[in-house]
């Protein structure tokens, strides 16, 4: 499905999609919420600089804006892929609910990985290949049916974080930024080169105390730390796709000077920009 298709549906959903450990994939930057089934193998999938391992039979849930790759850990792995419109939750859920839903998808980092087991026991994985079943046959009929069984599942996801406060951060950011914290997302990922902190907490109306405090609870890493980030998922894009040398893309992502640059790209990647883009290069 392309962007403009993925920005106006509800929901989608991919069926047996296949990624590589050589051929990892990429996120698209927008705000909906993703579902990652795993058939067959074992895939590795980066959250917020934090790597999960969801093996076959599980469930990872993320918002899209905190995705940035997936891949196989080794050899192929098979999954699907169920996207879903903050729109659908919006229609169909009570402002509570939906409120509740965004917490769940957003800020509790414990609740995201949904083992085997459980997906079992309440049926989730069953419910999933009814909806995919349903999924995509020529009639109003079959997508309400989808639509509705998405629902369901979400309402279980939703229940389950509910009845287990231990897995969750008592904590936790409060209502006011639970409100905001998917446009800040999607600002940040759409700025992130100019992105100062103070403006961005100025922008939403935030204190920069309250602002830097409550995001590093949300997401477990501080706000600058996050641009880093974005900053060098952007530098590995341009290494593989342009012949710029390192102090244009420096200064390009505005960083103070290439060797800041460098040292900030080592401690992420574990490489030096450089290197970096030799071996990629020997990979295609």
């Amino acid at each position: 499905m392309d962007t403009s298709q993925m920005e106006t549906a509800l929901f989608f959903c991919e069926r047996g999609l296949t990624v590589t450990a050589e051929m990892p994939k990429y996120a698209t930057s927008n705000e909906n919420i993703i579902f990652i089934f795993v058939r067959d193998g074992t895939i590795l999938m980066d959250l917020n600089l934090t790597e999960y391992r969801v093996c076959a039979g599980e469930l990872l849930t993320a918002n899209v804006l905190e995705f940035s790759s997936l891949r196989a850990e080794s050899g192929t792995a098979e999954y699907d892929r169920i996207v879903i419109s903050p729109m659908l939750l919006s229609r169909f859920l009570t402002a509570n609910q939906y409120k509740q839903k965004l917490k769940f998808n957003l800020l509790f980092k414990n609740n995201r990985h949904f083992s085997a087991e459980f997906l079992e026991k309440t049926e989730i994985r069953q419910k999933t290949d009814r909806l995919l079943e349903n999924y995509g046959k020529d009639s109003m009929f079959g997508e309400l049916i989808s639509a509705g069984i998405l629902l369901e599942i979400c309402g279980i996801l939703c229940n389950y974080v509910a009845d287990h406060p231990d897995l969750s951060d008592a904590n936790g950011p409060g209502d006011l930024f639970c409100e905001k914290f998917p446009e800040i997302l999607k600002y940040t990922h759409l700025n992130f080169i100019s992105c100062e902190e103070r403006e961005v907490a100025k922008h939403f109306g935030l204190s920069y105390s309250y602002f830097s405090r409550v995001f590093k609870k949300a997401i477990g890493i501080s706000y600058i730390e996050y641009i880093h980030f974005l900053k060098i998922n952007e530098a590995k894009r341009l290494l593989c796709e342009t012949d710029l040398p390192i102090h244009e893309i420096a200064q390009r992502l505005h960083f103070s000077t290439p060797s800041h640059l460098i040292n900030v790209f080592k401690k992420h990647v574990g490489v030096s920009p450089r290197i970096y883009r030799i071996n990629q290069t020997a990979a295609v």
